[in-house]
């Protein structure tokens, strides 16, 4: 009898101090329930500077990713998930996209050998600008790229290089019709002028001036 008494009371005591934490756990639950703090602003801001912001207002962070913008300061936030403003819990994680450093690399496109087209679509699709075209004038092709260069210098297919970088390109093209005709003609003209006597070449080239 006296050891159940005693058996009794050390599990009543257990029962209660199990009471009481989970009471006190419940409390501090409940009290912190309707608690709620606003996201602050922190697009814009140097990374270091967003990180005070919602340390001070009781929130945590985490960069998610990094991308590259040109209108957008280096090393700031461009994104935050939730946004200013979203009433979120103490302690909340702020997910954070930054602007980064530099400007990200792409690989040359193979260009030589392309149609002028095609060329314009390559430099679009990886993330360059079309620079200046010079055309000369070859029988190889009709608007053919034969060479590619930038900032003066020829750049290779496969080269890394800074994306928007701007690509001048050599292009080859047949000669026009009317050029063939003008050239034609002069030929004729001149072949004519043997067909005269020294005499009558004079007055021929003064017919020509006049004409």
């Amino acid at each position: 009898m006296n050891k159940n008494w005693w058996l009794n009371l050390g599990l009543g005591i257990v029962a209660t101090a199990v009471f009481i934490l989970l009471l006190f756990l419940w409390m501090n639950w409940f009290t912190n329930h309707n608690v709620s703090v606003q996201v602050p602003n922190v697009v814009g801001l140097d990374i270091e500077e967003a990180i005070e912001k919602l340390d001070d207002a009781g929130l945590r962070y985490e960069i998610t990713d990094s991308v590259y913008l040109e209108k957008t300061k280096k090393d700031a936030v461009s994104e935050q998930d939730p946004i200013a403003g979203s009433d979120v819990k103490p302690n909340r994680i702020i997910y954070v996209v930054v602007n980064a450093l530099d400007k990200p690399k792409v690989k040359m496109p193979k260009l030589i050998d392309q149609s002028l087209t095609l060329a314009k679509v390559l430099i679009k699709n990886n993330g360059l600008e079309l620079g200046n075209i010079e055309y000369i004038e070859d029988d190889i092709g009709n608007n053919l790229v034969t060479k590619q260069t930038m900032n003066g210098s020829e750049v290779p297919a496969g080269k890394m290089i800074t994306k928007g970088s701007r690509i001048d390109l050599i292009v080859v093209r047949n000669k026009t019709p009317e050029q063939d005709y003008v050239d034609s003609t002069a030929t004729e003209t001149d072949n004519t002028d043997e067909e005269f006597s020294d005499e009558e070449k004079p007055k021929r080239k003064k017919r020509k001036r006049e004409l």
